[in-house]
């Protein structure tokens, strides 16, 4: 049981964390030349406008957390040896993997550039940045779908306490990969609508989406008890898809067309050359023994396993990609030299 020592120690280290992360960040101002001098004239700051935009932002958090609640009672109630919601988490947690390491810290930049044409009304400059920033994004995230559906079971098996657990726990991981590339272009087309000073119609389509998440994570109770979580899960992924079309359909509104006929053929590319990728890393875990695998042995193993497959399947789509002579494989490449470079 939780007691409040543990609750504070928890939250106050979290916080601890976040007040000295903005004391480097200050660090960095000054070495860039930027200087902090309060100034409390507010008149005229555009407040009316960012409590706006704050409001609709807060509305679409909380509508947010009320699908989140909903999809955790309902798993506790399947609860049996192995908690539904600690899979779920697990899971996620292999999900957001590739999303918090390339879209991230990729994609966020592109955001700077998006507000700097919507801003000046170059309609034609942030369709360009729509189709680069997914194409490029694209590239990063359809193989990285492949990989983990390819080390599903490996992956599972890092957070998890037996082998059958960890083939358990792979259905659920495989169902929320079902949203990865459209959550990644629906990253996109939301700064979209923000670069426009556009939150209230992102609250639209995710209130959509949440209430498909919720409507989801009850039908999934009449499954199996075994597929309970994963059914959550890919309801969840289905709710992704409907929220990316229908953000899709709202930008084209705004914007005549959005020129999806330029990142779409790429994106079709990727997984062309993701599929064979990612058969050849599921043929690496199926002759290590698949379920008796050795990969499969402890939480080590596991993640040795993954990585082994990873590096095969990513040595793989390179090389179809190189073949292909793909001008993203060369801007990706560029792109993660200067990240590491910068680090």
């Amino acid at each position: 049981d939780w007691t409040p020592t543990m609750i504070a120690l928890l939250a106050g280290t979290a916080t601890l964390g976040i007040v000295v992360q903005a004391a480097v960040l200050m660090v960095f101002w000054v070495r860039a030349g930027l200087h902090l001098r309060p100034d409390f004239a507010w008149r005229g700051v555009g407040l009316r406008n960012i409590g706006r935009l704050a409001g609709w932002t807060f509305l679409m958090v909380i509508v947010g957390q009320i699908a989140g609640i909903v999809q955790s009672q309902i798993m506790s109630v399947v609860s049996g040896d192995a908690p539904a919601a600690t899979v779920a988490a697990n899971a996620w947690l292999l999900y957001m993997l590739p999303f918090s390491v390339f879209v991230l810290s990729i994609g966020t930049p592109y955001f700077t550039q998006l507000s700097e044409h919507a801003a000046a009304g170059r309609d034609e400059e942030v369709r360009t940045d729509i189709a680069r920033s997914i194409r490029l994004l694209g590239l990063f995230m359809v193989i990285s779908t492949a990989v983990l559906a390819a080390a599903a079971v490996p992956a599972s098996r890092i957070f998890t306490t037996t082998p059958d657990y960890a083939v358990d726990a792979s259905w659920v991981l495989l169902a929320f990969l079902v949203g990865l590339i459209p959550q990644t272009v629906l990253f996109i087309i939301g700064r979209v609508f923000y670069a426009y000073n556009d939150t209230r119609t992102p609250f639209f389509f995710t209130l959509v989406q949440a209430s498909i998440v919720m409507i989801t994570a009850v039908l999934a109770l009449n499954l199996p008890t075994a597929f309970v979580t994963a059914g959550i899960a890919l309801g969840q992924s289905f709710a992704v898809c409907v929220q990316l079309a229908l953000a899709t359909w709202f930008l084209r509104r705004r914007l005549s067309r959005i020129g999806i006929t330029r990142w779409m053929p790429s994106l079709a590319l990727f997984a062309a050359a993701a599929v064979p990728a990612g058969l050849v890393g599921w043929g690496v875990y199926l002759l290590s023994g698949a379920e008796t695998s050795w990969m499969l042995e402890n939480q080590v193993t596991g993640a040795l396993g993954s990585a082994l497959i990873g590096i095969v399947a990513l040595a793989v789509y390179v090389g179809i990609l190189a073949l292909l002579r793909v001008p993203e494989l060369t801007t990706a490449w560029q792109t993660v030299r200067r990240i590491i470079s910068r680090r």
